[in-house]
């Protein structure tokens, strides 16, 4: 007896002996089993005798009688052995097994505890294949005739049994009632019965146990009824909005733990095995069951992204939830469209929004105190206010915080943490617009004084709109969000982008600019659809967005002649609406400020007109152009360039670049001839004839060559073909 591995199985084991000694004896008195020694291909009579006689060998050679009186006197012995054990007890009475439930159970069990039930199992089944019970054999060893259809109903697909996974059809018939079929107890019920743990190799791919730990659960939480009435509870928010974090403390308080499941990798194991979802579903209520777990499904939103077939079979499987007997929590995006596929799922919805300025000055301290990183206490009021993280992203920041003062020694500035703050930040924004870096400081910003003061109060706005919003609670009085609206208008390279970058540069913000192209569609809706991802995604991006070329976007709504006035005036209404609801910057820029409409003027918190540079900012645009590391000739007038040629900033770099071209394939300094060439063919360009009366006493240098010395090339590069012919 030393080979079992729990001694609480014992009595009963003793008796499945007896019961299947019983049946040998009865289908050999019945001619129903031969001595022939090659029974089930090898297995010998005298062999299975051996067996049953493992316990006790006097008893070999019983009769029908005898064995029947020593199965009685162990039945109440072996259920009050069982019941001891914790686990089988637990069992038993989370699903209210009765006792001929519990004798199926252990029949099927037997095999994980002595081999030698496999070889009675393939002797009585007459065939060596089926080392399981059947429930024909089932039948036969427990059920009478009063009991034959109790016993069948309880092994049949109604019964708890089959109902709750507690145990699998295996074999011939497997999908039917067939008396052949096959039953084996499921792995995370074997697992649970003797080791403690249950535990699934099919499911452990998408599944990871999270315990009770001693900090969660030190208060009841407002979940408390629902985890107590296993209810379901959707948890709306995005990845690291602490879901998680909420289904934990409310578990704890009942000392449970969470069985946590990612839904889209689950799906891709049952794709991958060929099993139904709906199976697996009912293996991981199982698991949670046995274990004491609430059920968390992450990402179950993003199940109803693909063909509507597919939505359907999954819809159709999570509904099964809702005979759940434990909590679960089903933990989808914001966005997500969960409501349209499970429409009847009574599940209480809590929705989890980004943390104010309080709550998020509170996790940046607490945070960065576990981590004992010593920071001002100014720094992280600026980092709070300017970037609103949730708490798994400022947990995730200051991770990299840890690791920046183990590279270096210096001390943890403000940059470090706008830096970090930034990094968490990024999201989806990046697919659907082009971030823009700049060189750029603001002495390169050549602008009137008037502007200037009023982009630096646009900067100061960005900065001090936490304050404004929440701390003195603006919100309030004003509505509706916290965003901030600007408008750049002015002509093309008067300066607008590179304001833009600056502003962002200042803030600590990153600047992504939206490709019109990519947003603009013909057909209809799908504009609105651009818009709603753009700004889903700015929000959580924490960056500044910028519509360059807004005409397309801002155009005045029309009268209505027509279906496609109707639908422009429509993306026009929801773009609006959009712009009203962001909580972010939004940088809008234009060359007509008139075709603006008048709907989207009266919301613009900041309009920066960035006018043509006059003379005198032309010749500092002209000034600043080229870097210390250009080499300039003497002859080079930027006075004349300024004053005689009405550029903006853009007309300005384009020529400077043209010039430094020449200069580079002469290998000479850039001249006044460089220049003047590179002028003229700008206006070319703009439509434009150079004339004697624009560049005067330059005028010649448009003609005339450079000295010989100066006009070759040092390297002349020929065609392989012209070399050839020579």
């Amino acid at each position: 007896m030393s080979y079992l591995p729990r001694a609480s199985f014992q009595p009963a084991l003793q008796r499945l002996d007896l019961l299947l000694h019983r049946e040998i004896l009865r289908l050999r008195a019945a001619y129903q089993l031969s001595l022939d020694e090659f029974r089930g291909l090898y297995v010998s009579d005298s062999q299975v005798d051996a067996l049953v006689g493992q316990w006790n060998r006097e008893q070999q050679g019983s009769d029908l009688e005898s064995l029947q009186s020593m199965i009685s006197e162990l039945e109440d012995a072996g259920r009050t052995s069982l019941a001891a054990d914790r686990n089988w007890n637990h069992l038993v009475s989370t699903f209210g097994l009765t006792p001929v439930e519990q004798d199926f159970i252990l029949l099927a069990l037997a095999p994980q505890l002595a081999l030698k039930y496999e070889t009675l199992y393939a002797y009585l089944n007459n065939d060596i294949t089926r080392k399981y019970p059947t429930i024909d054999l089932a039948l036969r060893m427990l059920a009478d005739d009063d009991t034959y259809v109790s016993c069948r109903l309880a092994l049949g697909p109604r019964g708890v049994l089959l109902r709750e996974q507690l145990i699998e059809r295996i074999g011939s018939g497997s999908d039917g009632v067939s008396l052949a079929a096959g039953f084996r107890v499921s792995p995370s019920v074997v697992s649970y019965l003797l080791e403690g743990i249950p535990c699934d190799d099919r499911l452990l791919p998408a599944c990871e146990y999270l315990s009770c730990s001693p900090g969660y659960g030190n208060s009841r939480s407002q979940s408390s009824d629902s985890v107590a009435r296993g209810t379901i509870e959707v948890l709306e928010g995005e990845l690291g909005a602490g879901r998680l974090m909420y289904a934990r403390e409310s578990l704890a308080d009942f000392g449970k733990g969470v069985l946590y499941v990612e839904m889209p990798s689950l799906v891709m194991a049952c794709n991958t095995c060929g099993e139904r979802l709906d199976v697996q579903l009912q293996r991981l209520l199982l698991q949670a069951r046995l274990c004491r777990m609430g059920l968390y499904l992450n990402n179950v939103g993003r199940l109803f992204e693909g063909e509507t077939r597919e939505r359907r079979e999954i819809g159709a499987a999570l509904m099964l939830l809702r005979k759940s007997a434990v909590p679960v929590y089903l933990a989808v995006a914001s966005s997500a469209v969960w409501r349209e596929w499970l429409p009847g799922l009574p599940a209480r919805v809590r929705q989890f929004t980004d943390p104010d300025l309080p709550r998020r000055l509170q996790l940046w301290q607490a945070a960065l105190a576990a981590r004992r990183l010593p920071v001002d206490a100014g720094d992280i009021q600026v980092v709070a206010d300017r970037f609103v993280l949730n708490p798994g992203q400022i947990a995730a920041a200051v991770t990299t915080l840890v690791d920046a003062c183990q590279a270096g020694s210096d001390p943890l500035s403000v940059d470090h943490l706008l830096t970090a703050a930034r990094e968490q930040s990024v999201g989806d924004i990046g697919k659907l617009a082009d971030k823009i870096n700049t060189t750029h400081r603001w002495e390169d910003l050549v602008l009137p004084r008037a502007t200037l003061a009023r982009v630096n109060e646009a900067v100061a706005a960005i900065i001090n709109r936490g304050m404004v919003y929440q701390q003195w609670q603006m919100r309030r009085r004003t509505g509706g969000n916290s965003g901030l609206m600007m408008l750049f208008s002015g002509s093309s390279g008067t300066g607008k982008t590179m304001c833009a970058s600056l502003i962002a540069q200042a803030v600590g913000f990153d600047l992504y600019c939206i490709d019109l192209s990519s947003v603009v569609s013909k057909y209809i809706g799908e504009t609105e659809k651009n818009l709603d991802r753009i700004f889903n995604a700015a929000r959580r991006a924490n960056c500044i967005v910028f519509f360059d070329e807004a005409d397309a976007l801002l155009g005045k709504r029309s009268e209505v002649k027509d279906a496609h006035d109707r639908y422009a005036n429509v993306e026009v209404a929801y773009l609006l609406q959009k712009m009203e609801q962001h909580d972010g910057v939004v940088i809008m820029a234009t060359n007509i400020a008139k075709n603006i409409d008048t709907a989207f003027s009266r919301r613009l918190h900041y309009t920066i007109d960035f006018p043509r540079p006059n003379a005198e900012h032309r010749e500092s645009l002209w000034r600043g152009m080229f870097p210390s590391e250009v080499p300039l000739a003497e002859d080079v007038d930027f006075t004349f360039l300024a004053r005689h040629f009405e550029g903006t900033g853009g007309d300005i770099k384009t020529i400077a670049l043209d010039a430094a071209m020449q200069a580079a394939g002469s290998a000479q300094q850039i001249n006044m001839q460089c220049l003047v060439r590179a002028m003229a063919r700008q206006l070319i360009k703009q439509g434009k004839a150079p004339s004697a009366a624009d560049f005067k006493q330059y005028y010649p240098l448009l003609e005339s060559n450079v000295e010989s010395g100066r006009t070759r090339s040092r390297r002349v590069v020929r065609h392989p073909k012209a070399v050839a012919e020579q």
